[in-house]
This record gives C-alpha cells, sequence and structure tokens, in this order.
C-alpha cells in the first residue's frame, strides 16, 4: 500500500514541477511596450489609448489608457511586427509607428508621442428664420 502512495505522489510532485517550470516561461515570455502620450502644448493627454495594431489584419491585439501622467504600458506582446496607434478624441490619430518585438522579455520604449488638435475647417452656414403665416379670425 504504502509503496503505491509513494509511487502516486512522486507522479503528482513530477507533474507539479513541470507546470511550474513550462507554465512560469510561457508566462514571462511577453514583452512590453511602454511610452508617454501629450498634446502639442507637451501636456498630458488625459485618457489617450495606446494599442497594438497586427498589420496583417488591422486587428487591434492590446492596447492601454494612459494613467493621470500620461504613462501608457501595453504587456503580454509576442515577438512580431505592429502598428502602435494612438488615439485621443478631437486629436488625429497617430499611426505611424512600427514596433518591432524581437524577443521574449523584451521592454520597448517609445519616448513621448505628442497628439495634434484634430481642426475641420467647415464651409460657411447660412441660417434663415422660418417664417409663418398667422391666419385672422
Amino acid at each position: 500500500m504504502k509503496s503505491i502512495n509513494y509511487l502516486k505522489n512522486k507522479k503528482i510532485l513530477f507533474a507539479l514541477g513541470l507546470m511550474l517550470t513550462f507554465g512560469s516561461n510561457i508566462v514571462s515570455a511577453a514583452s512590453v511596450i511602454k511610452g508617454k502620450i501629450l498634446n502639442q502644448n507637451n501636456e498630458v493627454a488625459h485618457y489617450a489609448t495606446a494599442m497594438i495594431i497586427n498589420p496583417e489584419n488591422m486587428q487591434i491585439v492590446e492596447g492601454d489608457m494612459c494613467d493621470n501622467k500620461g504613462n501608457f504600458e501595453i504587456s503580454n506582446i509576442l515577438p512580431g511586427t505592429y502598428i502602435l496607434s494612438v488615439r485621443m478624441v478631437g486629436y488625429q490619430t497617430d499611426d505611424t509607428r512600427v514596433i518591432t518585438v524581437t524577443q521574449d522579455n523584451e521592454i520597448i520604449e517609445t519616448g513621448k508621442i505628442l497628439l495634434f488638435e484634430n481642426t475641420i475647417l467647415l464651409g460657411e452656414v447660412n441660417v434663415f428664420p422660418e417664417i409663418k403665416s398667422v391666419k385672422k379670425s
């Protein structure tokens, strides 16, 4: 009886050891992309988002909203080439950076990213009052 339990416990310990060894490698293998988003006046761009996009299918892979200091950190990035897309309401979208993650556990610093206000010039607008006739009784 004791030899069966000992063998069973040994197999369980071995399986747990394999899971911990390979499981931790899988979890820690992903890289991180960090940066800071500011507006054209070098002020924090509150609520700006940074996303990495797969250029082959234009699908969002991961993303993050910047904190109150404008910093963002996108984690769990596997090796590959991505487009960094930075967006904020009222500002022009910045899709100009190509990010290449070459190895596991890489930390990529983008530095400061400036967003510029999105200005749209409208043509002339004419407003005319509507005149309603009133019937006299």
